[in-house]
């Protein structure tokens, strides 16, 4: 039985017609991505075309499988398959005039893409269309973007949940980052295994009580150790990639079928994983990937007769990293823009304490007054965090609700990062400077910035100048 087509799923077909070959479909997690490319591919094997779907997980490949058969297409016209075979075994790619992948951002399509150029026409799909790799961003496989609707107006039309926001103020500070600009594992290993982050945790999923939730680790340590915390509790199941097939299908089953069932994955249950009656979703861990952070917020967001809100526990300042899962996000200018290099500034710097002269952030000494200057105050030990909520469309914390010009430079910083209540869309560094270029004793709060946002002396000179 076909799916009756939304609005703005009848707009994407449209626009990726017009789009050409290789262009990507982008719709949020849940909006329904894959009954959009099962009426591409109806159009398709109405001309008499073979269509081809290619995924990297086998879950994936069971959505698409499932929802085009439910869709009512000829299912001996469609071919499916797994990249990673493909990649190994390149003669065991079918022939096919329309080739569909799903989740086209993950890397190891890339390979694939270049082995069937010219062969076949390409669509992909994906909620993220951006490459975690830097090196080899998504512009340089796919030519187009087709976004029909943002996440606002999914909410606004009844389509997805609305978000609540629960968030910890945890310190992060000595996460480090791998040659991939990614948290290495060690070090969130250290900061969401010690007494405070444990605590926070189990003040979240004490106060979550009996709803369904999903809760997302960094490691299999740290996942394995939150789920022996709960080992004898009802409810409680464990998802990881060195369990055995079998244990994990078994788990997540089970989960499926507990309405109170609370799942403890680490790099699992993100992408092709749907269960409608998740209304809860922790991230116990940080990520300097948008996509993945979108990835897994987006587990919660489907809406379903009962439930039409959801909450996120951000343990980990992803929320202070990317602002609200329902911002609005320019995703074709952002997969135009990805690869571009960035300018490298000087070496950060710090105001003597003496002069205030700008000095280099690790001078003991400062080379113009020769003053001593202080060492680093040393952490004060951490305490549990309650939680900062942020409710969908008021999402403006009541200590910023106050006028611009009362505050301080640390304040501006954040209200902009919440941007407008109606969108999501937070401000740009524009509108900060713009505030503090209005005040009597801008100069200072314009060091202060600097100092916030580890600014260098050159972009000081430049903002001095203007």
């Amino acid at each position: 039985m076909k799916f009756k087509l939304r609005p703005y799923q009848i707009e994407a077909i449209h626009f990726l017609r017009k789009a050409g070959n290789k262009a990507i479909l982008c719709l949020p997690t849940g909006s329904g991505k894959t009954v959009t490319f099962s009426h591409l591919a109806e159009s398709a094997i109405n001309k008499g075309s073979m269509v081809h779907v290619v995924c990297h997980r086998k879950e994936l490949i069971d959505q698409a499988y499932n929802t085009m058969k439910a869709y009512g297409l000829p299912m001996h016209r469609i071919k499916f398959g797994m990249v990673q075979t493909y990649n190994r075994s390149p003669h065991k790619i079918p022939k096919a005039d329309l080739t569909i992948i799903d989740e086209c951002h993950i890397g190891n399509f890339r390979r694939f893409c270049d082995q069937v150029e010219g062969q076949t026409f390409i669509v992909g799909a994906t909620a993220t269309p951006l490459s975690a790799s830097k090196k080899n961003p998504l512009n340089d496989t796919f030519k187009n973007v087709v976004e029909p609707v943002q996440i606002p107006e999914l909410i606004e039309q009844g389509y997805l949940s609305q978000p609540t926001y629960h968030i910890a103020g945890l310190d992060l500070s000595d996460l480090e980052l791998t040659s991939t600009g990614e948290y290495s594992e060690a070090s969130q290993n250290k900061a969401f295994s010690d007494l405070f982050s444990m605590d926070t945790l189990r003040r979240s999923l004490d106060q979550i009580g009996d709803n369904k939730a999903i809760i997302f680790t960094p490691s299999i340590e740290i996942a394995e150790a939150v789920y022996n915390e709960y080992t004898n509790v009802p409810g409680y199941y464990l998802a990881h990639s060195k369990m055995s097939k079998q244990e994990r299908d078994l788990n997540i089953n089970a989960f499926k079928h507990d309405e109170k069932g609370k799942i403890i994955n680490c790099s699992i249950l993100t992408a092709g994983f749907d269960d409608p009656d998740i209304s809860h979703v922790i991230l116990y861990r940080a990520t300097t990937s948008e996509p993945l952070y979108l990835q897994m917020v987006g587990r919660g967001s489907r809406v379903t007769p009962v439930k039409k809100h959801f909450h996120v526990w951000d343990l980990g300042q992803n929320y202070k990293r990317f602002t609200a899962w329902h911002t609005v996000r320019d995703w074709k200018k952002k997969f135009e823009n990805q690869g571009k290099k960035l300018k490298l500034g000087e070496a950060p710097f710090k105001t003597c304490v003496n002069c205030e002269a700008l000095i280099s952030a690790s001078a003991r000494t400062c080379d113009i007054c020769l003053q001593d200057q202080p060492k680093p105050k040393p952490k004060e030990q951490q305490t549990a965090q309650g939680f900062t909520v942020i409710e969908y469309g008021q999402s403006i914390p009541d200590h910023l609700k106050k006028p611009w010009h009362q505050m301080s430079v640390k304040e501006l910083l954040e209200r902009a990062t919440y941007g407008s209540s109606k969108t999501g869309r937070p401000y740009k560094m524009g509108w900060v400077l713009h505030q503090i270029k209005e005040r009597p004793h801008w100069q200072k709060d314009l060091y202060e910035l600097a100092r916030l946002k580890n600014y260098k002396k050159g972009w000081i000179q430049r903002q001095l100048e203007k």
